[in-house]
């Protein structure tokens, strides 16, 4: 039988010190949701709770909206969005966007 002789470590300790898994999903997700706040700072107040960015690849970035509606209005507003987003020095070298439909996806 094996018994603890070390002290318990916090969640931080433990998501902090590794690389790989939990910590990396988590930081994958932060990088996501910060970067859809940044994107949708361009849209309609209206979209702002209906779309959210899932991928970044290159010149692609792949934005998911919760219903075909809003998914069509984000295709119309792409291009005004692409030449916004190009100006911004994080993301000068997107030129498409991808728009998924996603009704049921957790953000």
């Amino acid at each position: 039988m094996t018994t603890q002789t070390s002290r318990p470590r916090s969640i931080k300790q433990l998501l902090g010190t590794r690389k790989g898994g939990l910590s990396d999903l988590i930081a994958g997700a932060s990088a996501r949701m910060e970067l859809t706040q940044h994107v949708t700072k361009y849209l309609p107040l209206a979209m702002h709770d209906h779309c959210w960015v899932t991928a970044i690849n290159e010149s692609e970035l792949t934005i998911v909206t919760d219903s075909p509606a809003w998914a069509s209005k984000l295709r119309y507003l792409s291009r005004d969005l692409i030449r916004k987003l190009k100006q911004e020095t994080s993301l000068p070298n997107i030129s498409f966007i991808k728009v998924k439909v996603s009704p049921n996806e957790i953000r």
